[in-house]
């Protein structure tokens, strides 16, 4: 038994608001005698998802992760129950659409643009790239579109590149609101924790493992 339990929680989140609503949590099982499929943060999530049929429906909403949820298995369930997505896509977890949007460069091949945010000394530019109807993953039947962002000082070298895959119909006229929704995992990443830990939840007190998920249950009660 690890000393402190691990799980994969669902948060619900508004773009461009730094308010937050923890949902769920799906379990990162431990080690047993019993022989069962490998655990993980991906397969605790596919559990996560999996419960949304047993929910009642709701307005749409996208699922935001990093790289490790944007894989086939994961990404491939999620319009069954309602879900759409905007998922982080990076060199080495998406090689083969890393490629396309490489090939994707010459003019006319895919849409491309530049948004801009801030004056002066903050003012940053975002040149996009919309590459789609590619291939999720080398021999799968599965297409999405891809947005790439490059964001620049005005007139300096580049700070960061990030790119995103979705199945959401992307245009000149929506990518900003995408390319939001994308950036929105940051405040997953962090409010969150902030949240659960110093806004009365007491996350980090030592609750004891008891014989089997007691951890897990005074977990979920807090939430």
């Amino acid at each position: 038994m690890p000393y402190a339990p691990l799980g994969v929680g669902a948060t619900l989140v508004r773009a461009g608001s730094p308010q937050v609503l923890p949902l769920d949590a799906a379990e990162v099982r431990p080690p047993t005698a019993e022989p069962h499929p490998q655990d993980g943060e991906l397969t605790a999530g596919k559990r996560r998802i999996a419960r949304r049929r047993r929910e009642p429906p709701q307005r749409a909403r996208v699922v935001i992760g990093e790289a490790l949820y944007a894989p086939v298995p994961f990404v491939a369930p999620l319009p069954q129950v309602r879900l759409h997505y905007v998922l982080v896509a990076n060199p080495a977890s998406h090689p083969t659409r890393l490629a396309a949007v490489a090939a994707a460069s010459e003019p006319g091949v895919s849409p491309q643009g530049q948004g801009d945010e801030g004056r002066g000394a903050r003012r940053r530019t975002y040149p996009y790239r919309i590459v789609r109807q590619g291939a999720l993953a080398r021999e799968s039947p599965g297409r999405v579109t891809q947005v790439a962002v490059w964001e620049r000082p005005a007139g300096g070298e580049l700070l960061y590149y990030t790119s995103w895959i979705t199945e959401l119909e992307v245009d000149t006229e929506n990518v900003a609101v995408v390319v939001t929704l994308g950036r929105t995992r940051w405040t997953l990443e962090h409010e969150p924790v902030t949240v659960q830990q110093h806004q009365g939840s007491e996350l980090t007190h030592t609750y004891g493992h008891g014989q089997h998920s007691l951890s897990r249950v005074f977990y979920l009660l807090n939430l």
